[in-house]
């Protein structure tokens, strides 16, 4: 997947943010499939996502990419869908990300069929780490499907995490392929009793309209492994971002101290005056 990252200008050193942020926005125009969709794109991210209920007239990332590159940054994400619709290109979405504040991948579809996961009675717990099943030759033999499944990995899959318990596999989603250029998106529970799935939504397809995808090369550097922050030991900042250190000396054996010896000619003359 792609690399979140920032850069440490004083030192040169690249960091990783997680999770990743974005927004699920609408254009100028939407429709009701679109208005019915949003909403669970946005829970799918949740809580790394922010859903904005008002139009945004200009927001066109493969016409006006300049433009649309500063609202994200201006709103500190590098993730997005954008819903809208017209008659050249009804029930539209667009999924897109950024790197190094610069359009990377940007991937429109139409909303062929959606269904509400408010339509299936079985309940998907909120930021649940799921699990992915591609299927079809697509997603392994044509390029632009490859880069759509490691979009649909860096926007759906949440926070990367190191080890999985299998108790908390409890969501599936499958996205199937096919030549006609159609996307199948659903979304299952995996039952704990018995050993079946339940597709819980939302169901969705889609079809593949315009792409335009980041060259291999800037593509490979967009998913190199970013450096790590070093914890500093010893080091803490406080309300006022001032950085507070704290030292630990060891402890001295007061014996061993060099103790300054008094003068022998000093000690006579005190002799003296005493008698």
């Amino acid at each position: 997947m792609v690399k979140s990252i920032t850069k440490k200008k004083e030192e040169g050193e690249i960091i990783e943010t997680l999770p990743k942020q974005s927004i699920i926005l609408k254009g100028n125009k939407s429709s009701p499939v679109i208005s019915a969709l949003l909403p669970e794109l946005n829970k799918l991210r949740s809580p790394s996502s922010a859903l904005f209920s008002k139009k945004h007239n200009e927001a066109r990332p493969f016409e006006n990419p300049e433009n649309f590159q500063k609202f994200l940054s201006q709103n500190h994400v590098c993730l997005f869908a954008l819903g809208s619709n017209s008659k050249k290109r009804p029930n539209n979405l667009i999924i897109g990300r950024t790197y190094e504040e610069e359009l990377l991948d940007i991937v429109e579809f139409e909303v062929e069929d959606f269904t509400s996961a408010n339509q299936f009675k079985v309940p998907i717990e909120l930021g649940v780490k799921p699990l992915f099943l591609f299927q079809g030759d697509l997603f392994e033999t044509d390029s632009i499907y490859t880069r759509i499944k490691n979009l649909f990995l860096d926007f759906f899959s949440g926070r990367p995490i190191d080890k999985v318990d299998a108790r908390g596999c409890e969501q599936l989603i499958a996205i199937s392929a096919t030549q006609d250029g159609k996307i199948y998106f659903k979304q299952y529970h995996i039952a704990r009793t018995e050993p079946r799935l339940q597709e819980a939504g939302p169901s969705i397809v889609f079809k593949l309209r315009r792409h335009k995808l980041a060259d291999e090369s800037k593509f490979k550097q967009a998913c190199k492994e970013p450096k790590l922050r070093k914890k500093v030991k010893n080091i803490t900042t406080n309300t006022l971002k001032e950085k507070r250190g704290q030292l630990h000396v060891q402890q001295q054996d007061i014996k061993t101290i060099a103790l300054k010896k008094r003068n022998l000619k000093h000690k006579k003359k005190e002799e003296k005056t005493n008698e």
